[in-house]
């Protein structure tokens, strides 16, 4: 069963590489014992001899490898539709090594499928309607990535094992290649091969750096500088525009310092108006009515008499006769005189008691 063209041509790299390359070495050497176990083998000789004819043996490793990978995908179908594409690239490889004849990938799928047995029935078909027909372009960027992560893979993987010529002189010519291809443009590609590149330079050090995407870098440094010029201007501007603001603000707290100045000054002088207001108003009403209260009492009650004996008495003392005396003073003799000659006629006039 083909698929759209869509398919075809679109994937997700960052999804196949290096997942589904490190699943597919795993694969192999995790489940050797299926070839027994669940006859993995006579169906490799049966479908060997179906797609090969006479010269079947060459045909019988590849299958029994893509045999445990479908097994490995039927115990983690949550990557199913991934894993399918690789396999689609993985089968292929084997048609293009062991038999011209298989007619495609699909195609020869329904040959491996045909050959089932009963306990593997359920697993042979697991990539069917999933796989794709890859074309000789979209085959040599999966190949040449294939054998790039492989490298990789095996050095990493063998204790001591250092990037050995064969793996050096494959880097500058498969990358090359991979960054003009026509995945070059598609963002998951991109990050892909950089990440592949940065880990291929890493476990061999001292291969001919390829740099990648020069192109679309220097326009990606280009817009760069543009926005970094942009930004720049802009927050020229926006300082200014703080400045100005800070300014105004400043301004407007003097304004406000000044007019809060201004509302204490007034506050203090009309208190102090009042104030002395209140004080003039207080020095005029208080004697008034001092005044009002000595008449009341001096027309209406005893308060008068005794008002009018003191004041006279003022008067005595103060004030002269005609004589140049005080008047106080001969007031106070013609007492006495007056109380001796009363105290001699009251004892002259005293009958005699017998």
């Amino acid at each position: 069963m083909l698929e759209s063209s869509s398919e075809n041509t679109n994937f997700d790299f960052n999804e196949i590489f290096p997942k589904c390359k490190y699943d597919f070495k795993e694969a192999i050497n995790a489940h050797r014992g299926i070839n027994n176990s669940l006859g993995l083998n006579h169906v490799c000789e049966k479908f060997s001899k179906l797609v090969g004819g006479n010269n079947s043996s060459p045909f019988v490793l590849p299958c029994s490898d893509l045999g445990r990978y479908l097994y490995h995908i039927s115990l983690n179908t949550d990557s199913k539709k991934t894993s399918c594409k690789y396999f689609s690239y993985k089968l292929e490889e084997a048609i293009k090594y062991n038999n011209r004849n298989c007619n495609g990938v699909n195609n020869c799928y329904k040959y491996l499928i045909n050959a089932k047995n009963e306990k593997l029935k359920n697993v042979l078909p697991m990539c069917e309607g999933s796989t794709i027909d890859i074309d000789n372009e979209t085959y040599t960027i999966f190949n040449y990535l294939d054998k790039l992560y492989d490298a990789i893979y095996t050095i990493e993987s063998t204790r001591g094992r250092s990037c050995w010529q064969r793996e050096k002189d494959i880097y500058r010519p498969y990358i090359s290649h991979l960054n003009s291809c026509k995945y070059s443009n598609d963002g998951t590609f991109r990050n892909m091969l950089l990440k592949l590149n940065e880990k291929y330079i890493k476990v061999c050090p001292n291969v001919n750096k390829f740099e990648l995407f020069k192109f679309i870098s220097n326009n990606i440094v280009s817009q760069t500088g543009v926005t970094n010029n942009t930004a720049v201007t802009r927050q020229a501007e926006i300082s200014s525009e703080a400045a100005v603001t800070k300014q105004a603000k400043i301004e407007r707290q003097e304004d406000v310092g000044i007019d809060v100045q201004m509302a204490g000054k007034l506050l203090r002088t009309s208190t102090e108006l009042g104030t002395n207001s209140s004080i003039r108003k207080h020095f005029i009403i208080l004697p008034f009515t001092i005044l009002i209260i000595v008449l009341i009492l001096y027309k209406y009650t005893t308060f008068g008499a005794l008002v009018q004996s003191r004041v006279q008495k003022l008067k005595n003392v103060f004030f002269k006769n005609k004589n140049n005396e005080y008047r106080g003073i001969m007031d106070s003799h013609e007492n006495i005189y007056r109380d001796k000659k009363n105290r001699r006629s009251y004892i002259s006039y005293i009958p005699e008691v017998y």
